[in-house]
Formats: C-alpha cells, structure tokens, sequence
C-alpha cells in the first residue's frame, strides 16, 4: 500500500516551529475518495492522523451567523429576501449553486439542519484577459503576465461543456494564445495562480487582475504583481486604507495592456483581507496557505487565521479550515485538513530522469509534473521536494493534458511494501487491444499478465474486450493495480492486474 506524508511548519502548540512528516496509510485510489489527509498532529501523542481541537463555545442550537469562503464546488443554498450577489465587485447575477471551481465568500446564516440561507454571495476571479502561452506538457498558461497551474481537479468550460483536467485534458487544446479566458482559484503573494477553473470569457473591454500588491514604487506610481507591471498613475483608487497602496495588500486592478507585461490601470481597488463576522460565527474556509506567521498563526488567502490546539497547516498547503469567529476579529480554526484533487492515477517506481527547471519526475515513463501544492515525504526537507536519480518513489494526482503527464498532489519516498506499478481508479482507464491505457499511456497485457482478486473469472482477452464493469452498486468502486515486469518499466508490461475495492464495501 501506498504511503502519504504531510509536511507542516506552523502547529497550534506553545513553543517554536515545528516542520514534521506524519505517516498515515490511505484507502486505495477512487473515483469518489478525495486523497486529503488530516494535518498530523504536532506535538507527542501517539501515531494519530486526526486531532480533534476543543473549539471555542459555539452558537446556541437556532440558525446561526456564518461565512463560508473558497471554492464553491459544493455550495446549495437559498437566496434570503434582501440577499445581495456581486462578481468581481459588480452587481450581477450567481448561480446557485455556483459554477464549480468558483472562488466566493457567503455571508449569511445557517440552521440547525444545515440548510444555508444566504444574505450575500460574492464571486472573485483571479484574472480576466488573454492567453499570453500554452504549455500543457508542464500543465501550465500564462495569463496577463501571470504564471497559472493546473492542477487534476481544475475544472475546464472551453468548449460549452463542464469538465475537469483529469477527465477533460484535451479541451485544452482548443485553447490558443490571445483567447480571452477567466481564471478561479487562488493565488501566492509572489503572483502564482492555482487555478480552480479556466473559462472562456464573456467580458469585454477592460481586463482583470485580482492578486496580492509586490513591489510599490510610489514615485512612479507603478506596482508589481509578479512579471506584471501595472502603471497606476491615471487610476482611480477605491476604498484604500490612509497609508494607500501598499506591498501586500490584495488588490483587484482593471486595465488594458500597453505592451508585454506592463498594464495601464483605469482602476485599482484594495480588498479587505478582515473577517467579515461577528462574535460567534461559524466560519469555513477552503484555500491557499499564502504566510506562516507564527508557530500558530497562518493566513488563508491572506485572511488571518489562528490554529486551534494540535492543528498544523504549511506555507503553500491547499487546506480546508472551520473555526469560529471572536469579537476580537480571529478566527480560531477547531478542523484543519489538507483539500487535495480527487487522486485517480497512482505510480510507483524508480525515478529515472529528473527535470529541475519544471520539476518533473519521470516514473515508468510518466512525466509526474509537481507543483508549488504539491505534498512529499522527506521531514525537515519536504519543502524542497527533492528526489534523486534511482530512488523509489510513489505518486499520486490525476491525468494531465498531456498523454504520460501525472499532475501530482502527492510525491513520496515509496515504502518498503510498495510493488513497482500503477494504480488507476475506475473510470479513468481504457483499454486497446493489447494495451489498458492509463493517462494516456499504454501498459501492454500480455497471455502471461495475471489477474488477482477480479470478481469471477478473468482473462486477457475478457480484460480487453472492454473496461471491467462494476456490479451495480455505486457506492463501492474500484481500482486496478498493474503490477510492472522489472525493465521493461520505458515501455510498460503488466506481470498482474490487481482488483481492489473500497475496504467497507
């Protein structure tokens, strides 16, 4: 089995960083199984992968305040009579439930049944404007200037219909330089964008930039947001503090572009990084880790957030976080947990080439593209990430747009029981005669391939006569193991199929 380890730097505990792995052992690939693991614990205790901190008194049992902010993926809820819906600062209407992908804040209350009933709902998009350059073999654009990562999960509207990278990669292609594009998701202080959704754009005219203020040269008035220089100077500024515009505040700029890389900007307006909350409410948050400040304190999208006892959380770590808010503004977090894509290939292998400009690791002849999100297992050095020639290692994500290209959420040191192979979870395989073909790649099934734990009788040419049917129940799905023949790892020849189902089906 597959081995997965967190790494963490900021641990809600008394005393001084903390950078620790924690092994916990996951349930196999699946289509429905997010691969998130709770933060591990920091501190002594035992092997425990789930901490339950004690939160702050809550709400009374009756309908109670509460704010929701990231992505909306699994938003329902039900507008209230004076409800209020902007995008991107203007009024407009939101689909309920949201696009999936979408990066909001709701506002609102919520009874003790779940139901949310909103008050507003407000939906912020990274970037509006034109593709500068594609590189899908490295799962990465370039929109107005700034870098955008795809990640399995990003969810894709280019060619009329919803899909995913990992389920829809080839829509990409249809994509060129200078189509006008929307991008969700969430972005690093330096301008690096994860990206949630990519959009064809139905705007016109001025283009959007929502990011975090760099460099500020008050003088020329000029300010930086990664490669983008963004000339302030005939702007109109909106709702900034006394100081004005500062390094670090979270800006959303609209212009034009006057040449490569250098905006002119009608306006910029500063967004409020405080909680919009009274004392007592609850609070949800799904993002980016963007700052540790201290041993307990972190920022979320740049909004503040102190863990709660036991809880960790690391710089650039995607988390989900609950806590409650206090009438000193805080939000003390009670959960916290890692918010992974839905991991549906796995590799596990000897690294045997090694890209350090793109960070890619080739496995059996994947590309396994990492990303500044994703996970590894090497404790005090996880931050780097680094794996050398001939090390075993086991990753886990989704197919990119690439045939051969892994986008993983995990990479790590293989345990000592891992066999050399893939893992791929049902739905996200297909097979052609005399090959089953995994993101794009062709593992060959040969009359001496096995079949291990199948459900009746298999062979190879029932095995490639068509994908493995499930039997009928949709809750217990599957995953197939190919067991790799050693050398022949450039071109994939499975030894075994395995079939593994879900351990409480």
């Amino acid at each position: 089995m597959r081995q997965v380890y967190l790494k963490t730097t900021a641990c809600g505990t008394s005393g001084a960083h903390r950078s620790r792995s924690h092994a916990v052992k996951p349930a196999a690939l699946a289509t429905g199984l997010i691969v998130v693991a709770t933060l591990a614990a920091c501190g002594t205790g035992g092997d425990t992968n789930s901490v339950d901190a004690s939160p702050p008194p809550g709400p009374p049992a009756a309908a109670s305040p509460v704010v929701m902010l990231g992505d909306t993926r699994d938003w329902v809820f039900t507008p209230a009579s004076d409800f209020s819906e902007t995008v991107d600062g203007s009024t407009a209407a939101v689909s309920n439930p949201p696009n999936a992908g979408d990066v909001a804040e709701l506002q609102g209350v919520q009874s003790p049944g779940g139901e949310l009933l909103a008050d507003s709902v407000s939906i912020e998009h990274i970037l509006d404007g034109p593709v500068d350059s594609i590189d899908l073999q490295h799962a990465q654009l370039v929109v107005l200037g700034l870098t955008v990562t795809l990640r399995p999960g990003t969810h894709l509207y280019l060619t009329g219909e919803e899909g995913t990278v990992q389920s829809s990669g080839s829509d990409l292609e249809q994509l060129r330089p200078g189509d006008r594009i929307t991008v969700s998701g969430q972005v690093t202080l330096s301008g690096q964008v994860q990206a949630t959704r990519l959009a064809r754009s139905s705007e016109e005219g001025n283009y959007l930039v929502t990011a975090f203020a760099g460099t500020v040269d008050s003088n020329a008035h000029t300010v930086r947001i990664g490669s983008l220089l963004i000339d302030y100077s005939e702007a109109r500024l909106r709702g900034f503090p006394g100081e004005g515009l500062q390094a670090g505040q979270r800006l959303r700029v609209r212009g034009v572009l006057a040449a490569t890389d250098n905006f002119a900007a009608a306006e910029v307006s500063y967004l409020s990084t405080e909680w919009p909350h009274a004392d007592h409410t609850q609070v949800s948050i799904r993002g980016l880790v963007t700052a540790v400040k201290s041993p307990t304190g972190i920022e979320i999208d740049g909004h503040a957030v102190e863990l709660g006892s036991g809880l960790c959380a690391g710089l650039n770590e995607l988390v989900s976080v609950t806590g409650i808010g206090d009438s000193s503004g805080r939000v003390v977090a009670a959960t916290a947990y890692l918010d992974a894509d839905v991991a549906s290939v796995g590799v596990s292998g000897p690294v045997t080439a090694v890209d350090s400009l793109f960070a890619v690791y080739t496995v059996l002849g994947f590309s396994v593209q990492t990303s500044l999100t994703t996970s590894y297992s090497y404790d005090a050095c996880a931050a780097t990430g680094q794996f050398q020639m001939g090390e075993m290692v086991s990753a886990s994500g989704g197919a990119g747009p690439k045939a051969g290209v892994v986008l993983a959420t995990q990479l790590n040191e293989a345990a000592s029981d891992d066999s050399t192979g893939v893992t791929v979870a049902q739905g996200y395989y297909s097979v052609a005669d005399p090959y089953a073909i995994v993101a794009g790649r062709p593992i060959e099934i040969t009359d001496a391939t096995t079949f291990v734990r199948f459900m009746g009788h298999m062979d190879r040419q029932t095995f490639l006569a068509a994908p493995v049917p499930d039997d009928g129940d949709p809750v217990c799905n599957y995953n197939l193991f190919f067991k790799i023949v050693p050398g022949t790892e450039s071109a994939p020849v499975a030894q075994s199929v395995e079939f593994i189902r879900y351990a409480d089906c």
